[in-house]
This record gives structure tokens, sequence and C-alpha cells, in this order.
């Protein structure tokens, strides 16, 4: 036996039944961030982040159309959905970040997000020239659909056939 050894069964330490107990395993230390958000495929060769709170967007703005009361006065009333300007800031939320262009600076582009609702997939409302508003109920529910079918943009599917002819990108034609 090498120095510093003891064979404790002779010296009333631990024995061979204490050892066959299992030791609990190491509690592993706390992570340093928080794990990354899953990404879904939301278009061909396009991916968005899932939200933690997916299902629970923030009304931090709310469409309403007035309402005329019995006695005379106008109130609010909702608009079914909960829409949010289509912007920058908006689309890198929704998992579109900047990019470089042409010209160096650093734009947000959002055309996916607008095939996907020229081709019907989520809704998206021009309400004004360069206002287009997001129905964030049509994006969470085509996140949705995308998780529950991962291959919906796969080469051939119907989805995708629809996204490629409804943009005219050419991708539906059929070559002989």
């Amino acid at each position: 036996m090498g120095e510093n050894m003891v064979q404790m069964e002779f010296f009333g330490g631990e024995t061979g039944r204490d050892r066959a107990r299992p030791s609990p395993p190491p509690i592993p230390p706390p992570m340093g961030t928080e794990p990354e958000p899953a990404m879904v495929r939301v278009a061909p060769g396009r991916h968005a982040w899932v939200p933690k709170d997916a299902a629970t967007p923030p009304d931090e703005y709310v469409m309403c159309r007035w309402s005329k009361q019995e006695d005379g006065t106008y109130a609010p009333v909702p608009v079914a959905g909960r829409y949010v300007r289509l912007d920058s800031r908006t689309a890198t939320l929704l998992g579109f970040p900047a990019r470089a262009g042409e010209d160096g600076s650093e734009r947000c582009r959002y055309d996916t997000i607008l095939r996907l609702g020229r081709a019907g997939f989520v809704d998206v409302v021009r309400v004004a020239p360069n206002t287009i508003l997001l129905d964030l109920d049509s994006w969470y529910r085509h996140l949705a659909d995308c998780m529950d079918n991962p291959d919906r943009w796969e080469e051939g599917s119907e989805d995708r056939e629809t996204y490629l002819k409804e943009n005219g990108l050419g991708g539906w034609k059929r070559f002989c």
C-alpha cells in the first residue's frame, strides 16, 4: 500500500456495506447564462426565435374602433387581434436581426414577414404608406404551426410551393 492509504475496515472506519451505498451525485454549478431560446423554421431558409412567453405577448398597443354609446359619447372598442407596427425594432424582436446593407449601413429587413403575409401564412395590414401592421396572434399561430410540422418548408411541400408562387419567386414553375 502507498503512503497515506489505510484499510479502513481494520480501524473502525468505512466498511464494505458503507461503500456499497451510492453517494448522491454532485450538484452541478449554476448556469452563468440562461439557455438560448429555441429556433423555428418559419419560411424556406429562415428561422425565428420562439420567445419564452410565446402565448402572452405584451399588450403595448391595441387597435380600437370608436363605438357610439347611448348617451351620445364614444368609447374605444378593441379590434380582434393584437397588432404591432412592423419596423426594424419589431423585426429584430421577432428574430430578423439587422444586416449590413450594400452601402455598409445596418438595416433590418423584414421582407420574409411581408412574403409570409402575401402568401396568407400571417396577417399583415398596410394602413398607410410605410406603415404596416402585423397581427401578433397570427405570428404566434404561424410559429406553432411550424413547430407542429418541422417539414413544412421542405422542397416540394405544399406550403413552400404556395410561398414561392404567391411571391413570384419562380420556384413553383415546373420545367420540362
